[in-house]
């Protein structure tokens, strides 16, 4: 249901990554009405109350043989020309829709819900008079989906963070390392980051998002929250970061954040000159740089490979820099008043260390985007470029979702890139629904004229 690849089931027309396109500047439903009617002819006003939707998007493609913009503009014109004849007025130049049986005002980047004649309508959401159709959703409110949230939200787009409250960053008490926040705990800086998106006009949603899909040709993404709540958003942000795999010892969990760390630029000056143990993992040249970068912090460090097979070269290196090396498989870790005091060897040994550094494995929090069909990089995490535009157009990634164990620091400017990368796609789309909605009230051109001849002729010879 989520790829936006293969066949969509509802109407059996064939769905690709360049239909984006279309859902916004071709709006295939009132091309398939118009050239529909342009092969019968005129009709009455009372016709207007189905859509065709046996004929595929590439069929009519080929049968006008016309660019996306050329199709809109001719489709656009012919729906202003016979509402204008009609109610005596043509559709408003900015943003105008088509909603139900009269023309109403609808400035694209603005807002979903129009007042017309006193009704509400819900443009481009179905039947469902009560949805919203948001700009751009942020599933994940940590660091990365905050910053891209305020960043959207100071452009004027219509933005909702939803957060079920997992930050990685929970595990500590405090944020070292990022500039002029020294100090404050993690669930003060992300409410700090709350107040600044909600101050631009962003809404926070608490809940956790169980289903994205995409609703198809003109609907953009359908946001489910495991409450049944359900969200429409023309574009997304996915900043649902990773979780730590850590080793399977005794009571490495419970201190985890607290005496057991893993970046040493976070916390390596709080700990500085403790004895320090590093529980090294599998591959042996990454331990052995992680171990030397720690030496760094404290003389007093031992390094524990855990059976990685280690060369006479890294041995050297190691003693060069007065780095213990103690074999042996750590059992558990050992606490005496709630603080740690050491480990203890699967063979007894006990050895005191107030301080560990382990390096988890990390496990990308990315089931969402893989169910969209977003491609895979080499590292095993999804692929996105720089700004975070994934393969699938509307879809962006940000933070350590994509790009594990970067700097706080790094997750905030990677929401602002997105964030930014986000606006300018809507901002293409935005272009390109202006310019049909412009070139629909200009004088009917020769040139769409003979677009008009070539529809009509298909579509009588191919029976579309």
């Amino acid at each position: 249901m989520g790829s936006r690849s293969g066949t969509d089931r509802r109407s059996n027309n064939s769905v690709g990554p360049s239909s984006i396109q279309w859902a916004h500047s071709g709006r295939l439903r009132w091309q398939r009405r118009f050239v529909d009617r342009a092969a019968r002819g005129p009709e009455t006003r009372s016709d207007r109350t189905g859509v065709t939707g046996a004929t595929s998007r590439g069929a009519y493609c080929r049968a006008l043989r016309g660019t996306p913009l050329e199709v809109t503009a001719l489709i656009q014109y012919r729906m202003a020309r016979e509402l204008t004849a009609e109610r005596g007025a043509a559709m408003a130049r900015t943003g105008s829709r088509i909603c139900g049986d009269h023309a109403c005002d609808f400035p694209e980047t603005a807002r979903i819900f129009d007042r017309c004649d006193g009704r509400e309508h819900a443009h481009g959401m179905g039947s469902n008079a009560t949805e919203v159709l948001w700009d751009a959703v942020l599933i994940g409110g940590g660091a990365a989906g905050l910053s891209a949230a305020v960043t959207l939200a100071r452009a004027g787009r219509k933005v909702l963070v939803v957060d079920e409250d997992s930050s990685r960053a929970a595990a500590t008490d405090r944020i070292t390392g990022l500039f002029s926040r020294e100090g404050i705990s993690p669930a003060g800086l992300l409410r700090l980051g709350h107040d600044d998106a909600q101050r631009y006009g962003a809404t926070c949603l608490d809940g956790r998002v169980t289903a994205l899909n995409w609703r198809g040709e003109d609907q953009g993404f359908l946001v489910e929250t495991a409450t049944g709540e359900e969200v429409a958003t023309r574009a997304v942000v996915v900043g649902t970061g990773l979780s730590d795999q850590l080793p399977d010892i005794t009571g490495l969990r419970e201190r985890w954040g607290r005496e057991v760390l893993f970046c040493p630029y976070m916390d390596g000056y709080e700990v500085r000159g403790e004895r320090i143990g590093l529980i090294g993992g599998p591959d042996a040249d990454a331990s052995v740089a992680y171990a030397q970068l720690l030496r760094q912090w404290t003389g007093d460090l031992i390094y524990f490979p855990r059976g990685a097979a280690l060369t006479e070269e890294h041995r050297s290196a190691l003693a060069a820099r007065d780095i213990h090396l103690l074999e042996g498989e750590v059992a558990n870790v050992v606490t005496v008043e709630d603080r740690l005091r050491g480990v203890e060897l699967d063979d007894g040994r006990a050895v005191p260390r107030t301080v560990l550094f382990v390096a988890p494995i990390p496990v990308p929090q990315d089931a969402l985007l893989r169910t969209l069909g977003c491609d895979v990089g080499e590292n095993g995490f999804i692929a996105a470029d720089f700004d975070g535009a994934t393969s699938v157009p509307g879809v962006f990634a940000a933070g350590d979702v994509v790009r594990p164990y970067g700097q706080l620091v790094d997750a905030v400017a990677a929401g602002n890139r997105a964030g930014a990368a986000l606006n300018h796609y809507l901002v293409r789309l935005d272009i390109a629904a202006a310019r049909a909605s412009y070139e629909a009230e200009q004088p009917f051109s020769a040139a769409l004229e003979s677009l008009a001849q070539r529809v009509r002729q298909t579509t009588v010879e191919r029976g579309i």
